[in-house]
């Protein structure tokens, strides 16, 4: 990471160095001051903001003992123009597991609104987001500072949740790096652009995911042991309320129970009108992808929000009657998008021929974006349907009865995995295996 002093049109944003940090922490704003020698802070500052930088010191002391290996992750950058300082930014610990950030901040009230914060804001996430384990920054402020968020919401962060009750406000690395009004540097975008391409490179392996809805529950335990034997790579739980669906499957217990007999990716899809109330509780159950619904309207951002800033993936899913352009102001914020080839709500359902070009076309967005979502497919999915559907473009394949039915899963499991890669590779170079073909077929008639 660069820990170069950031200009901007109107700001020096000066990053605190281990020794720097020290100083502020045990001899104050005086001693800083003489310290660097390129400033002093504002004397009209108001008092709230004097108190806020009372409790600084201290805090930088804690964070630089926590991280030892990583203090300027911890310790913040000063903004200063015309000689003054008039605010700073700070980043409360190194990137979690799951990519997250904690930016802290003050800045005079009298500059909010005339265009520094932002200023500040957009060179921070800059910043952070050079750093690729950065996939959200996220902050929070007084609900009676309105200047604030005002600022924060213009510059696209979005309220994701609560921190010490004040509204939780996030920044993904996705919405930074296609934003208009808030735009990064040439070469952060680049450097995005040329990260999405390799990744879109990489061979694609199929996921098999076999639905937990089709097993045994009598012997629930035994049945999720099965499943990671036979090297499948996602289960599949579906999570029904009889409101939203027809039906009512199981809770975050039965997740729980299954969590302590697995260590594989649990890929859960909420089926609900509620999801909200039922994400954390699935996250601590040991979830590791929630999916919701694009037909819950309104509340798809900020779900999507709330599940990314609890360290988890997102899915999105899209119902048989649910025109498929519903998906596409989503697709940059996702990690799967699910397409249902059943009317969702019970198993064992046909397979609906008609979805195919749903795969299709979020197949054909996916390269035109340069976007990296697994295309998963779920409902009538047997050795079959999977083919086609892989010949569509999916490469994340949920089964119940057409695996679960099965008296060897792993022999299934197996099988599907094969046929549905093979299917894929002739999607992508039909020329290639035909001419494989052929000379197999010749080396035959030798």
């Amino acid at each position: 990471m660069n820990y170069a002093v950031i200009q901007t049109p109107r700001l020096q944003i000066h990053p605190l160095s281990r020794e720097e940090a020290r100083i502020f922490a045990t001899e104050g704003r005086p001693g800083l001051e003489k310290h660097l020698g390129l400033f002093r802070f504002d004397p009209q500052l108001p008092e709230q903001w004097l108190k806020e930088m009372e409790g600084t010191p201290q805090y930088i002391l804690q964070q630089l003992e926590k991280h030892p290996n990583e203090p300027l992750w911890n310790t913040g950058w000063l903004f200063i123009t015309d000689q003054r300082c008039i605010g700073s930014m700070g980043f409360a610990g190194s990137p979690d597991e799951s990519g997250k950030v904690f930016l802290g901040y003050w800045i005079d009230e009298r500059y909010q609104n005339r265009g520094y914060m932002t200023e500040g804001l957009r060179a921070m996430a800059e910043w952070a987001f050079a750093d690729p384990r950065v996939h959200l920054m996220t902050a929070n402020t007084p609900v009676d500072n309105v200047a604030s968020r005002r600022v924060l919401e213009k510059n696209r962060f979005r309220v994701i949740g609560e921190f010490e009750g004040h509204p939780l406000y996030g920044l993904s690395r996705a919405d930074f790096i296609h934003s208009t009004f808030f735009p990064p540097s040439p070469q952060l975008k680049n450097s995005a652009k040329i990260d999405s391409q390799k990744q879109m490179l990489k061979p694609r392996s199929m996921i098999i995911a076999p639905s937990l809805l089709a097993a045994n529950f009598s012997k629930i335990g035994l049945e999720v042991l099965r499943v990671q034997l036979s090297k499948a790579d996602w289960l599949h739980l579906d999570i029904m309320d009889g409101h939203f669906v027809p039906n009512i499957s199981f809770g975050p217990e039965v997740v729980r129970i299954a969590r302590a007999n697995s260590r594989m990716f649990f890929d859960v899809h909420l089926m609900c009108s509620r999801p909200e109330i039922l994400i954390e509780p699935f996250v601590k159950a040991g979830a590791d992808s929630l999916t919701i619904h694009v037909e819950l309207g309104d509340k798809v951002e900020s779900l999507i929000w709330k599940i990314r800033s609890m360290g988890k993936k997102v899915g999105l899913a899209v119902n048989p009657p649910t025109n498929i352009s519903t998906v596409e102001p989503y697709l940059d914020k996702i990690d799967t998008l699910l397409v249902m080839t059943v009317n969702p709500g019970f198993g064992g359902q046909a397979f609906i021929e008609e979805m195919i070009p749903k795969v299709q076309q979020v197949y054909s967005w996916r390269a035109e974006k340069g976007l990296c979502y697994n295309i998963e497919v779920d409902g009538g999915i047997n050795f079959d349907t999977a083919v086609e559907c892989a010949a569509a473009g999916a490469d994340a394949f949920v089964s119940g009865t057409g695996l679960f039915g099965k008296r060897n899963l792993k022999a299934a499991v197996k099988k599907m995995r094969d046929m549905t890669e093979r299917a894929s590779k002739i999607r992508e170079n039909p020329e290639e295996i035909e001419k494989g073909s052929s000379a197999q077929s010749v080396g035959n008639r030798k």
